[in-house]
């Protein structure tokens, strides 16, 4: 059963990002936001998920200034709703 991950935590929370690779399966969607939307900009962070569909916050991207890479889907709060309705369960991962 596939799950969406809410993950936001910056990049330097290299424990958490272990934590969320370990509970990973396939077809899981990874959300970016708050602080989070910074591992977007890190490839060594983007590592730890592989290949994980990965989606980040739009107002979060527009706050903070970074690029996004290619790869990365760039989402409203209405397509956040829909993709969380979409999923049996979803994990926050805040610090």
């Amino acid at each position: 059963m596939a799950a969406l991950h809410l993950i936001a935590f910056p990049p330097s929370r290299t424990d958490l990002l272990a934590q969320v690779a370990s509970c990973m399966g396939p077809g899981d969607d990874l959300v970016l936001l708050e602080a989070g939307v910074l591992i977007a900009a890190d490839a060594t962070a983007r590592a730890w998920f592989g290949d994980a569909r990965c989606h980040v916050l739009e107002d979060d991207v527009a706050t903070s200034g970074i690029q996004v890479p290619d790869g990365m889907t760039v989402i409203d709060w209405a397509a956040l709703i829909m993709l969380s309705e979409s999923r049996a369960r979803s994990l926050s991962w805040w610090p």
